[in-house]
């Protein structure tokens, strides 16, 4: 939605909102500086039995399977001294205020307990670790399943790329030598072995914290959960909750597209009893639209906006329907026992979804591809038996989920003794259109870009500067040429003279330099890469020349490499793997210790890897399957 209807949009919700009136005072929050005279208090020795927690946005949340986890230690594993790490003041003094011991990172409380801490337990992975924990076991608590979409190692593209590049590259000894991973069922256990390397002794199945603990033993409240009674609705009104995921697209205006009439909406929560929850994804509560929305309905009694400092999950049984997109939360739902869903996809073409399974598979409840058809399902989604589909996803998704989950965690961890990986020790990475990228959407198009613009240029050049490469590679050894022979081929053709050819050739290794960029994944890669102490070398199956390349990749910014290699100088590609092999005996290293990144399935990914090569896939269309799989997907290794 552009900016104009988005303002469009806020102004007519404001004009709307107008009349409602306060059911509640807000929930007023305290922060305040606590660590003046704390004592770290830590006496266990056994380094083992010392576990640091952290979880959540910048690691400063007190939430997740790590918060979950982390109550049920203290409460039932006394034999294990636990401790939350941040850096916000606030956590600090929620945590304290249950009881708990805390400590704010980069304090020398802080530091005392780090240096005697064996597990640092978290979710996902983190791009930093802090100093002291890099040899520590690290219990990876994975937030989101990843049996819905493809679970983040997999997304090189897109907004997250770059962070997601630091974490997978440049901490990939760590990870591969130090995690565990909670897997929860078979399903999910093979996602993590596809897609992440998970290996069979750092895999952990049980369930969710964050899902069992209020059902299995008791609740935790750290904020008023009686959200009917803050908006003064009777006890036979039932929460509905919207739990959308984010978008890669940057422009995308998420909230205004969903919910287009607000009065509309608030009409049939009113008259059906509904109080509608929108708990947003961290990155789509900051659109305009929802803060208008958030700013003009704050006194409406039949809507809600989450506050996502709150933890979710404290009452996520109290809900009644689930409205989801492709967001994996709407399995935690299932596993906290809610059995009502509708899919809202006002936005989304199913298909395009990089799901290792159908969409229709993996997920339950009617689908609503309007705002209408959504009003509709408001009134009647309790008609819908959803019973076969809710234990068919169960199954799929929470196999591994008992009541001994939260002791096989534990003792997993205990148990688990870190190894040494056998890690990749050189990198390469293919250059054009995974490196460096022209503003085409075909490398051709630069001829036709030529012939508009520069006049000498012949108006058949685009269609015969192809057609001579074309040929001369029939002649060439190893079916690989230079600019001057592709040139040669182009005289004989069309009877060009010398002067003309040299006049085009000039002009074509300009005009790429002129019009060449960094690809942005591609250089977060590259420069992760390139920082750490590790042989780094480039590969390109192309026609430009050794000097021509290094110029381009120089304006670029892309200097830090070893070694290139460029199939016309050697009259071999790797498309047929002998570029590689020739790599191989230069570098004098076995495949098995070589990693490749690139964006062509075949050369960049399937080759290298029939090979024994470790080869990471970066297409340049997101989410772009390999041609040989269904599925998503496995880029890092993780050993």
């Amino acid at each position: 939605m552009g900016l104009l209807k988005s303002e469009q949009w806020m102004r007519r919700v404001k004009a709307h909102a107008g009349g409602y009136k306060s059911k509640l005072e807000g929930y007023k929050r305290k922060t305040q500086n606590s660590e003046s005279g704390v004592v770290m208090d830590i006496t266990e020795t056994d380094k083992n039995k010392v576990w640091a927690f952290c979880a959540g946005h910048a690691s400063n949340d007190f939430r997740g399977n790590p918060k979950w986890l982390f109550v049920y230690m203290n409460k039932y594993r006394k034999d294990i001294t636990t401790y939350w790490l941040c850096e916000s003041d606030e956590t600090l003094a929620l945590v304290r205020s249950l009881g708990y011991r805390a400590y704010k990172l980069h304090t020398l409380q802080a530091e005392e307990a780090i240096n005697l801490t064996g597990v640092l337990v978290s979710e996902q992975v983190k791009s930093y670790i802090p100093e002291g924990l890099e040899h520590a076991k690290y219990l990876n608590l994975w937030h989101g399943v990843g049996g819905v979409k493809a679970v983040e190692k997999a997304q090189l593209t897109g907004v997250l790329g770059m962070e997601l590049a630091k974490k997978y590259i440049g901490k990939n000894t760590y990870f591969s030598e130090n995690e565990l991973y909670l897997a929860t069922s078979p399903f999910i256990e093979g996602i993590a072995a596809e897609q992440l390397g998970i290996t069979e002794d750092r895999m952990i199945r049980a369930g969710y914290p964050r899902n069992i603990y209020q059902k299995k033993f008791e609740r935790l409240a750290t904020f008023d959960h009686d959200l009917l009674k803050q908006k003064g609705l009777p006890a036979d009104t039932r929460i509905v909750a919207y739990t959308p995921t984010h978008r890669n697209a940057a422009d995308s205006e998420v909230f205004a597209q969903a919910f287009p009439d607000m009065e509309k909406l608030i009409d049939v929560c009113q008259r059906n009893h509904l109080l509608m929850v929108f708990k947003m994804h961290p990155y789509l509560e900051k659109e305009l639209a929802f803060l208008a929305a958030k700013e003009a309905y704050a006194d409406c009694p039949w809507l809600y906006f989450w506050d996502n400092r709150d933890d979710f999950y404290e009452i996520l049984d109290k809900v009644d329907l689930c409205i989801m997109d492709f967001s994996s939360i709407f399995t935690d739902f299932l596993s906290a026992g809610v059995k009502h869903f509708v899919r809202y996809i006002f936005d989304i073409d199913p298909e395009t979804l990089d799901f290792p399974m159908g969409y229709d598979e993996v997920t339950l409840g009617r689908k609503c591809k309007t705002f209408d058809e959504l009003l509709d399902a408001l009134a009647t989604y309790e008609q819908d038996d959803l019973t076969d589909d809710i234990a068919r996803i169960d199954a799929l998704y929470w196999k591994y989920d008992d009541a001994d989950s939260m002791e096989r965690i534990v003792e997993s961890t205990l148990n688990f003794r870190p190894k040494t990986a056998k890690l990749p020790t050189l990198y390469s990475f293919d250059i054009f259109d995974t490196l460096i990228t022209r503003p085409f959407e075909k490398p051709t198009q630069v001829f036709s870009y030529m012939t508009e613009n520069f006049p000498p240029v012949p108006d058949s050049f685009p269609q015969s500067r192809p057609r001579a490469e074309q040929l001369a590679r029939r002649e060439a050894p190893g079916g690989e040429v230079n600019m001057n022979e592709i040139y040669a081929k182009l005289a004989q053709m069309e009877g060009y003279t010398p002067e003309l050819c040299k006049t085009l050739c000039s002009l074509e290794k300009e005009t790429e330099l002129r019009l060449c960029k960094p690809r942005p994944e591609g250089a977060a890669l590259f420069q992760a890469v390139s920082e750490m102490d590790l042989r780094v070398i480039l590969i390109s199956d192309m026609y430009l020349s050794r000097e021509r390349i290094s110029r381009m990749l120089c304006k670029c910014g892309l200097k830090d490499f070893h070694e290139l290699y460029i199939s016309c100088e050697y009259r071999m590609n790797k498309a047929n793997g002998d570029l590689f092999r020739y790599v191989k005996k230069q570098e004098e290293l076995p495949f098995s210790t070589m990693m490749h990144v690139g964006d062509n399935p075949i050369s960049d990914v399937i080759v290298p890897r029939n090979l024994g090569m470790h080869a990471v896939y970066l297409p340049m269309q997101e989410n772009a399957p390999l041609p040989e799989r269904d599925g998503v997907d496995r880029l890092l290794p993780h050993g």
